[in-house]
């Protein structure tokens, strides 16, 4: 899909990904995790080849959040803190404090140990997607990786992640983000678009916010939440 890709997101910084269907922005984020093999060329962390990174070190070092989100079958702190034998309830409380998800996690029948997933309760895309964040915060990844992981959430929802995502960055991680609304992309440090050139490969290219604003037009910032 890509040829001649020459992309550097450096330590401690927020980069954005954007760009139309099917233009690669979700590859480049598959090939970030490895999932799918490189035909040339190669993908660094730091000194590290991605392809000399072990699979259990390379999931300690990056988190995603998906935009389809898979809650497991079990509580709510199970889900937080997943794969942990014993999680750390003070590590879940900060986080999910940081996030303001604490108090629609307690109206829940019984509140942290409340059972979702297959057959649990239900909840709404936004509190999925609130909780999916909070378990990749868990894990405290050097890279945190949202796939329009905020799409469900209200403004103010967004700016709670938003400000974790800051926090982040002031313990030196480095965080990418696929969006579309243009309050997520105006935070970022460094915008990448990917454009689908007809008889090319694909095009990525580095832009300036404001020129993602003039690209992005009056019709699209009417439409941002």
């Amino acid at each position: 899909m890509f040829e001649n890709l020459n992309l550097l997101i450096k330590k401690n910084t927020l980069t954005a990904i954007v760009g139309e269907s099917g233009s690669g922005k979700t590859t480049l984020v598959s090939l970030l995790q490895n999932i799918y093999p490189l035909q040339k060329g190669n993908i660094r962390i730091g000194d590290l080849d991605l392809k000399h990174i072990s699979t259990d070190s390379l999931r300690k070092l990056v988190a995603v959040v998906p935009q389809k989100i898979d809650l497991f079958a079990g509580s709510v702190v199970e889900n937080i803190a997943l794969g942990a034998y014993e999680p750390e309830m003070e590590k879940v409380l900060s986080i999910c404090r940081k996030l303001n998800i604490i108090e629609f996690i307690e109206k829940l029948p019984n509140g942290f140990y409340t059972y979702i997933g297959e057959n649990g309760v239900n909840l709404s895309g936004g509190e999925k997607q609130r909780i999916a964040i909070a378990r990749a915060l868990y894990k405290n990844p050097e890279i945190l990786i949202l796939d329009e992981a905020t799409s469900s959430l209200d403004s103010a929802s967004e700016q709670y992640v938003h400000n974790a995502i800051q926090q982040l960055k002031s313990q030196h991680k480095t965080v990418i983000v696929i969006a579309h609304r243009l309050s997520t992309v105006m935070r970022a440090d460094q915008i990448i678009l990917l454009k689908i050139i007809p008889c090319l490969k694909n095009l990525f290219l580095w832009i300036t916010k404001k020129i993602y604003l003039k690209l992005s037009g009056l019709k699209t910032l009417l439409k941002v939440r």
